[in-house]
């Protein structure tokens, strides 16, 4: 989401079932407005021990790659149903990938220098942590 030619950059690993992701992807469409410079990558990581239906929605916003969707994953709302594995590669890359880095956890914000924050922040926050 936000601008992606934007010269800031921020990558959150989220899950679209866990309500401290939810809240901070909140937070995030406000720093997309506060912040036109600015490229939130979200990676999608579903917990699927702690969120069973979570890796299933990740699968239809990275097959979809739907800005639409993506929301209505986080507003908790219905997402069309997908057919044989579409979105699965995609899902499995962010999970090997979160893994390898140690990232175990949602939400996960890590930024270009390698910078890890757990746990959610408000726009505030996020807008202080990208201006350091």
């Amino acid at each position: 989401i936000g601008n992606p030619k934007g010269s800031k950059k921020l990558y959150v690993f989220t899950d679209p079932d866990c309500p401290f992701c939810r809240t901070l992807h909140g937070e995030l469409l406000k720093l997309e407005k506060q912040m036109p410079d600015l490229a939130i990558h979200i990676m999608l990581y579903p917990l699927r021990q702690l969120h069973p239906q979570a890796y299933d929605k990740a699968r239809v916003v990275l097959a979809t790659k739907n800005r639409k969707n993506l929301d209505l994953a986080f507003d908790g709302k219905e997402l069309p149903k997908l057919k044989g594995d579409a979105g699965m590669a995609a899902v499995d890359a962010v999970i090997t990938f979160a893994q390898d880095q140690g990232i175990n956890s949602t939400p996960t914000i890590l930024l270009p220098d390698g910078k890890l924050y757990q746990g959610q922040r408000d726009a505030q926050a996020l807008q202080a942590i990208l201006n350091n």
